[in-house]
């Protein structure tokens, strides 16, 4: 699978399930105003060319883009959610711990090359 498929899988998925959230109301008003958007991650080219493929997984959000509530009144969901991760991640010089042991990493195993590691996290939402 090459990176352009995977990607359009995932946006595929994260559509879906975007559109399930705003069907399902199992959540309120008030909890859409205290929740995050999702984290939605964005697989490059150089990541499917890298000589070892690496998926850095952080903790949490901690206010990623929008609120929930937010995204949910979107039509198009996904494309400001991907945008944002892409614009994160060209960010040339990060300040936390977390992000700067991606870029170490990104240096030591994905022979410095920008994009060769994906960056997720365990809570998508916080």
């Amino acid at each position: 699978m090459e990176h352009a498929e995977a990607q359009e899988k995932l946006n595929s998925f994260y559509a879906e399930e975007i559109r399930a959230l705003r069907l399902s109301e199992c959540f309120t008003a008030a909890e859409q105003e205290i929740l995050s958007a999702p984290f939605l991650i964005q697989v490059t080219e150089q990541y499917f060319h890298a000589p070892v493929r690496i998926l850095f997984v952080g903790q949490e959000t901690r206010g990623w883009l929008e609120k929930l509530g937010q995204t949910l009144q979107r039509e198009d969901a996904v494309t400001p959610l991907l945008e944002r991760y892409s614009k994160q991640m060209k960010i040339p010089k990060w300040k936390s711990a977390l992000l700067k042991k991606y870029r170490l990493l990104e240096q030591e195993l994905g022979g410095g090359v920008r994009g060769s590691i994906v960056w997720s996290n365990l809570n998508k939402m916080d």
